[in-house]
């Protein structure tokens, strides 16, 4: 599997964080669980 080494890393988390807000509508059904955990 090819793997890239980022050279900011923080700038990936917060891009990759934008994406997901910015999508938040398509993404929910993957994001947030209806189940109750089982502790």
């Amino acid at each position: 599997m090819p793997v890239y080494v980022a050279e900011e890393p923080l700038n990936c988390v917060v891009n990759g964080t934008g994406i997901v807000l910015e999508n938040i509508e398509k993404l929910k059904t993957v994001l947030i669980s209806t189940r109750k955990p089982k502790f």
